[in-house]
């Protein structure tokens, strides 16, 4: 019996690691391409290296005999990317942006030279992203810290994707119906808003009615990326839409935050119908 239980021990825990590789990869990004020389030919064996200065991440890799290469599981952010080879100059590529879940074509053409050169060219993010087949976008840090939202709930800016609606008001407060159980609120081609997958980090954080719990706060939140449709199984787990949150990191750069609460003083106001207090002139008692 004991040699049954420490067997089954390590099998439980391979099985859960298996089932939640996916979940984790779905809050990173990845880099691929091809590297090649100034005729088109594939270069094999060529380093590349996506570096962050910023948090001091560094990923490498090797291109096979086709010339390919795949950085995968990267955080989001902003890398420098630097390709190496032997007979050909060093080539720099910066800034290379990651955003979650997505995967970004960076490819090389080297220079071929008998000295030891660095070429810097400098990129910017596609429109399209070929290698996604899901309709999906991506709520960036600047979209988080310069909208304006309500109550400061992040997930209210998924409203700004195409066919997602607020489910919220559909329940009238002014009806006899009964109070419906809490719902996450955002809609995806019509459903009701019970749908839907949520995942911080990777992990899952629904509710057991189909709700949201509570999870990080806005100042915590890097980025994160709403799925509408046609998203592979590995969001799984939802016949809706599927958010996926990317929490913020840590940086080699000291950075202090001060955030203030307030509410607009016109956005309170009652106006002249506000109630104010009665003043009672003491001459006036006993009339």
């Amino acid at each position: 019996m004991i040699g049954m239980r420490s067997f089954l021990a390590p099998m439980a825990v391979l099985l859960c690691a298996e089932t939640a590789w996916p979940q984790l990869r779905v809050s990173y990004g990845a880099i691929t391409g091809t590297v090649q020389d100034a005729r088109g030919g594939r270069v094999p064996s060529a380093s590349v290296t996506a570096r962050d200065p910023t948090r001091g991440i560094e990923r490498t890799a090797t291109t096979d005999p086709a010339g390919e290469y795949l950085l995968p599981v990267l955080p989001p952010g902003t890398y420098e990317m630097e390709f190496e080879a032997p007979g050909f100059a060093k080539l720099g590529v910066r800034p290379v942006e990651v955003r979650v879940g997505d995967t970004v074509v960076v490819d090389a053409p080297l220079a071929i030279t008998a000295h030891k050169e660095t070429l810097t060219v400098s990129t910017t993010s596609p429109l399209i992203e070929a290698q996604r087949v899901q309709q999906a976008n991506a709520i960036e840090t600047r979209d988080i810290e310069n909208l304006p939202m309500n109550q400061r709930n992040y997930l209210n800016l998924a409203l700004l994707a195409p066919g997602v609606v607020e489910t919220k008001s559909q329940t009238d407060a002014t009806d006899f119906r009964i109070p419906s159980t809490p719902a996450s609120g955002l809609g995806f081609a019509g459903s009701n808003g019970r749908g839907n997958v949520f995942a911080v980090d990777g992990f899952g954080y629904n509710g057991s009615v189909g709700n949201v719990r509570p999870s990080v706060p806005q100042i915590s939140v890097q980025e994160f990326q709403v799925n509408r449709n046609s998203y592979s199984a590995e969001y799984g787990g939802g016949f809706g839409g599927a958010i996926n949150v990317v929490t913020r990191s840590g940086t080699n750069a000291s950075a202090r935050k001060r955030i203030r609460l307030s509410t607009p003083s016109f956005t309170r106001s009652a106006g002249r119908f506000r109630n104010r207090r009665s003043r009672v002139h003491p001459g006036a008692i006993g009339r």
